[in-house]
């Protein structure tokens, strides 16, 4: 519609300009002044000596007309492909302008917690991350770090129970992508993610594995997980979000003695519930 409305205005532009062409070379001057006749107050008379008349001359000057110009079909094969051209054009710069049109930075922090594991505790956790996103998809990356305490019950060497609470702390990186349902002010989302995170571990008493502060182990280990959350945008670029998230392992690597006796916490099951604050830059 606007490629048809802009072929329209052309040739209804081209044809008042060859009528007032056909205007000016019929009329010459009486059409300019009738164009800037003054429509005020009728103005004074003066009266003018009568001059004499000189005869008119016989001879006539011919009045050439000049042929109406057209456009031709050429023409308008031309201007309709150079308006398609245009609109071509400007769907691609839009395309590649909005396709992720807003950059933001999001400082995070919430609660963790091993849901299938009582021994463990989530104490808190803080992050930061930075992504980009439109009215229907976010990208983002960051890193979280979570703390726990985690108490164990192992066997010492006289082949007895033993209890020795430890500190475990998490280094998270992770990268999510997510969809946003709606583009108002409220936004619900649902997504992915894939996370590495790196866990230490540290006496949190005098045990058998020695003082407070110990270092026994630490791991490795790559998580899938899925995210679901609202974001609530307070004005262009201010948002206010809480989302939960919810890791399954994929694979670990443990090194030294981190949890002795009992079930791994790389392998299991956890999940992160926070809350985010968005800067748009």
């Amino acid at each position: 519609m606007k490629t048809e409305t802009r072929i329209v205005e052309k040739l209804e532009t081209s044809r008042m300009e060859d009528e007032k062409r056909r205007a000016q070379v019929l009329f010459g001057d009486k059409f300019d002044a009738l164009n800037n006749k003054d429509q005020g107050a009728p103005q004074p008379v003066y009266v003018v000596p009568a001059q004499p008349v000189t005869a008119p001359s016989s001879h006539v000057q011919p009045i050439i007309i000049q042929e109406k110009e057209s456009l031709s079909r050429d023409d308008v094969a031309q201007e309709v492909r150079a308006a398609l051209d245009e609109d071509k054009a400007s769907a691609n710069d839009n395309t590649s302008t909005n396709l992720f049109e807003k950059k933001y930075f999001s400082a995070q922090a919430g609660v963790p917690q091993y849901a299938d594991y009582q021994a463990i505790r989530g104490n808190y956790s803080a992050g930061i991350g930075i992504g980009t996103q439109n009215d229907y998809l976010q990208v983002e990356g960051g890193f979280i770090y979570s703390n726990y305490g985690l108490n164990a019950f192992y066997y010492n060497q006289f082949n007895q129970v033993s209890y020795a609470p430890f500190i475990m702390n998490q280094y998270q990186t992770y990268l999510s992508a997510k969809f946003q349902i709606m583009s108002g002010s409220i936004r619900p989302n649902l997504g992915g993610l894939v996370s590495y995170s790196y866990r230490t571990y540290l006496t949190d008493a005098y045990t058998s594995f020695g003082a407070a502060g110990t270092k026994t182990g630490s791991s490795g280990a790559i998580d899938l997980g899925i995210t679901a959350g609202v974001d609530i945008a307070l004005n262009e670029r201010f948002t206010l979000g809480a989302d939960l998230k919810y890791m399954f392992n994929m694979s670990a690597n443990i090194n030294g003695n981190t949890v002795n006796g009992a079930s791994s916490p790389e392998k299991l099951n956890y999940y992160l519930l926070g809350i985010a604050a968005k800067m748009a830059f």
